[in-house]
């Protein structure tokens, strides 16, 4: 039971880290068309 909850936790902290990673890539990738 202990195993699974940290496997849950894990998956949720790695999910939030892409979708954190993704919108910075994105809002990234935005500025530098603006400033071209």
């Amino acid at each position: 039971m202990e195993k699974a909850l940290k496997y849950g936790i894990i998956i949720v902290i790695i999910f939030f880290l892409a979708i954190f990673l993704l919108g910075f890539f994105f809002g990234f990738m935005d500025s530098m068309n603006q400033v071209q």
